[in-house]
């Protein structure tokens, strides 16, 4: 979740394996992270893949 008022991105960490960004549909490496643009409407929601 955003926590953070007029936050315009959020540092978002994958655990290990791959995952989809369900918005997208990039795949992405876990275990590190990764900075993602948000909006109060549209926050990046991920899936194991």
């Amino acid at each position: 979740p955003v926590l953070e008022e007029n936050a315009n991105e959020l540092n978002i960490y994958l655990p290990q394996g791959k995952w989809k960004c369900i918005r997208d549909e990039r795949v992405y490496e876990g275990n590190q992270s990764y900075l993602f643009p948000v909006t109060i409407e549209d926050i990046p929601v991920f899936e194991r893949c």
